[in-house]
């Protein structure tokens, strides 16, 4: 049995080739995997939507997964934080909570999504808070339209990129005093998460902790770790969009 863990995907109907990629790493899981996807598999996501065409193609192969004994836990990333359990069911995975903890080779990992670990941009931390209420959520829900909500996460999504190239692409780096903290408060030592679409592997020694960065899907490629026994530790691996490793890191 191995453990793979994924992040930052960012499908859509119009990420064909990116679409592809994914169902072929899926169809090389083996009987008794399981995978980890850390948020933003979506490149954004309100509810199951009948005129998104990927929406029943990742419900048939997340079902042939299950049927294939391979178990898919999803957790919430800040493009997909509204699917629920019901909507989880929908496409046959399972919700794990924001910070989950997973063992291998008598160590504690700490798998999390990664925006909370990025506090440099405080709007955004309020936002977070505010939007995860499920309270809030649920009045959402009651009290918009379908069409509504789908205008409200496109036009999330249109201001996400602008801010993105405004930025000069400058990508998010995540607060290591902050991963620190959550490290000992989950009494693990090694962290695992996405969100900074930056693989990487950083190795610390006074204290002692490991933080693995998963990277993203892109045209360029994809990353993803692996754990490949209950005694080896987590190895991220980068591949070409058609499946062929360029190099590892552990």
């Amino acid at each position: 049995m191995s453990i793979y863990i994924i992040a930052d995907l960012h499908l859509s109907p119009d990420t064909k080739e990116l679409n592809q990629s994914f169902f072929y790493f899926c169809h090389n899981l083996i009987e008794g995997d399981v995978l980890y996807i850390l948020g933003d598999f979506f490149d954004y996501f309100i509810e199951p939507d009948p005129n998104n065409s990927l929406h029943p193609l990742l419900k048939q192969h997340f079902l042939a997964l299950k049927n294939r004994g391979i178990k898919v836990w999803f957790m919430h990333g800040n493009r997909d934080f509204l699917l629920t359990k019901k909507m989880a069911s929908f496409f046959e995975f399972n919700l794990t909570k924001d910070n989950e903890v997973i063992n291998s080779a008598g160590r504690r990992i700490l798998l999390m999504h990664g925006d909370e670990l990025c506090t440099a941009h405080k709007s955004y931390t309020l936002f977070r808070f505010i939007s995860r209420c499920r309270l809030l959520q649920m009045i959402f829900f009651s009290c918009t339209s379908y069409n509504y909500r789908q205008h409200i996460a496109r036009n999330m999504r249109q201001n996400s990129r602008r801010n993105f190239e405004r930025h000069n692409c400058v990508r998010e780096q995540i607060n290591e005093a902050e991963a620190r903290r959550r490290l000992k408060k989950a009494n693990c030592d090694i962290l695992i998460h996405g969100h900074t679409h930056h693989v990487s592997v950083i190795h610390r020694t006074d204290p002692k902790f490991s933080i693995y960065d998963t990277g993203d899907w892109s045209s360029k490629g994809y990353s993803y770790i692996k754990i490949a026994s209950p005694n080896a530790m987590p190895e991220i691996t980068i591949c070409q969009l058609d499946g062929n490793p360029t190099a590892t890191l552990n």
